[in-house]
């Protein structure tokens, strides 16, 4: 009796540090990704920080928005349509959706890139696009106002007038 009870508090040291130490690594990782984004310049130090944070915790959706937000960056920084960039921060957005899909706000920051696009494109499939990803936002929380507005603005510039006016 008294070796199990003294292997009490070793097994939950034991649990406590397994559990918070992916965290406490991924919140170190994306501290230094921010730090290095706040300065400006190459994006390649927050890239790399970020990758270690998503590794380091691969059951958060964090790391992966952050990896996508540069990718955007980079995207707004190129001159015209650059659709790798595009893309590929469309996929890590995707992807950290996946590991929180019942939160309306990678909808919404999904939704509010393709609305930018469609501003440098013109062409109607960005607004369109925009459009499904804020459907997606207003379904998970229907009671945002500034939701609905975003869906209705981006069928508005898709042209889908009537829809916008529901």
């Amino acid at each position: 009796f008294l070796i199990a009870a003294a292997l009490v508090p070793i097994a939950f040291a034991g649990c406590l540090l397994s559990a918070t130490k992916p965290v406490l690594a991924r919140t170190a990782s994306i501290a230094a990704g921010d730090d290095a984004v706040s300065l400006g310049g190459p994006t390649d130090r927050a890239e790399r920080q970020y990758a270690a944070a998503a590794e380091a915790d691969p059951f958060s959706a964090e790391p992966l928005e952050k990896l996508s937000e540069l990718q955007f960056i980079r995207w707004e920084k190129e001159a015209g349509d650059a659709s790798d960039s595009f893309e590929e921060g469309v996929e890590l957005a995707g992807e950290a959706i996946q590991l929180n899909p019942f939160s309306p706000y990678g909808y919404r920051r999904l939704g509010g890139w393709h609305l930018k696009r469609f501003g440098r494109t013109g062409r109607k499939e960005d607004a369109l696009a925009a459009a499904d990803q804020f459907a997606k936002a207003v379904d998970r929380l229907p009671t945002q106002s500034g939701l609905r507005a975003d869906f209705s603005d981006a069928l508005e510039k898709g042209c889908r007038h009537e829809e916008a006016r529901r």
